[in-house]
């Protein structure tokens, strides 16, 4: 299933309201429990009065997470208070009640855009995509590079030998080293693919990951909500509540599984016949990332030990940037270097790295230039020069 930052977004507005709906309620329990705690004036002056909130609840713009309280709080009144003062004693209370909880709603405004921007180095790319793009150059490029020259039905190679002039030599070296230059070429497209479909894997994987971590925050939050509406005004018992989280480097270690078959950079230009099989591991790592199949995030569980909206708040964070983005960042570090010697001479040791795949490139286009062939004059493929007709070859 491709990612949809949009609903991840929307689950981050989720968490941002629940959140102010849970310190909106740890607001008005902390008036509800500051006037229980107040000491007695004078006891010969006072006696106890429990407020009445029968119909109050608290205004919660989503009703189904209201709460009532089963008791009032108690306060202190003068004995000789009359009905009327108690009734405006009441309102106050009620007043006060609603005020607090409303001082909690925005509480965490802001939040959503905070993790989003957390996530968004993940979070914003498209690998449903980055995977057909890889799997297109698979099929339009390397694919078609494996198949060499389709030039058997001209018998040139059988000519070439009867061609007389400059530039049979350089034709002739063009003819030998043309099928190696496009197995080169070939080759090295396996190893680019390989490359970015590790890295829309890892991507793909992470994505995920944070999908489902959301999700599960989103989940434990309304079940704290609903905890509230039970106990009332009150505060409720710590929630046996799981919250998943997946295991980045897990991931990257099935990538890197297949990554391992494909060969190093250093067999494949030397004409090691391994395209194909490099183009069936390309286009499986990319698998899931283009809707074909499941990515097994190993989810393990994850402590939460404080259940308040501060608590939470923290706690959310702290996963995101330390387990998900942090992990994510170690996972494509470790994709370029390989995970192998830093030493780059010995990056050939190391079955693939973007690194090692970088610097052969880059050697291949020295002195040496193999990306290129051999130039043919043109005045040498029409007589030009040599006054030989191609009746003569």
């Amino acid at each position: 299933m491709a990612f949809d930052r949009i609903e991840f977004f929307r689950i981050c507005m989720d968490i941002e309201k629940y959140l102010g709906y849970l310190r909106a309620n740890e607001l008005a329990l902390e008036y509800y429990d500051t006037l229980n705690r107040e000491p007695i004036p004078m006891a010969e002056l006072y006696q106890e009065h429990f407020v009445s909130l029968r119909d109050w609840k608290t205004p919660c713009p989503d009703e189904k997470f209201s709460i009532t309280a089963q008791f009032g709080p108690r306060v202190w009144v003068p004995f000789d208070a009359t009905q009327s003062e108690l009734d405006t004693i009441d309102e106050q209370v009620r007043t006060n009640l609603t005020t607090a909880y409303e001082n909690g709603i925005g509480w965490a405004d802001g939040m959503a855009l905070d993790m989003n921007e957390t996530c968004q180095q993940f979070s914003h790319p498209d690998t449903a995509s980055m995977a057909k793009s890889v799997r297109d150059m698979m099929t339009n490029v390397v694919e078609e590079l494996e198949l060499g020259a389709k030039d058997a039905w001209t018998d040139i190679g059988k000519y070439v030998g009867m061609w007389r002039g400059e530039a049979a030599t350089a034709f002739f070296n063009f003819h030998t080293n043309y099928n190696d230059a496009l197995s080169l070429f070939a080759h090295m497209g396996v190893q680019l693919g390989a490359g970015f479909a590790g890295a829309t894997a890892v991507i793909h994987g992470t994505q995920e990951t944070a999908m489902k971590f959301v999700e599960s925050v989103r989940e434990a939050l309304e079940g704290m909500l609903w905890l509230w509406t039970e106990v009332g005004l009150q505060q409720p018992p710590e929630p046996s509540l799981d919250i998943d989280v997946g295991k980045i480097l897990k991931i990257a270690d099935g990538v890197w599984s297949l990554l391992q078959l494909i060969p190093p950079v250093a067999a494949a230009t030397k004409g090691v016949n391994t395209a194909v099989q490099g183009i069936k591991t390309v286009n499986s790592i990319v698998q899931a990332a283009g809707g074909g199949g499941e990515v097994d995030i190993h989810p393990e569980p994850y402590a939460f030990t404080d259940w308040t909206a501060n608590g939470l708040y923290t706690k959310i964070f702290d996963v995101l940037y330390e387990e998900i983005y942090q992990k994510y960042v170690e996972a494509m570090d470790d994709l370029h270097v390989g995970g192998g010697p830093a030493n780059p001479e010995d990056a050939d040791a190391v079955p693939f790295s973007s690194k090692a795949v970088e610097q052969h490139m880059l050697e291949l286009q020295g002195p040496r230039n193999e990306w290129e062939l051999e130039p043919v004059s043109p005045g040498n493929l029409n007589g030009g020069d040599n006054k030989v007709p191609y009746g003569d070859l």
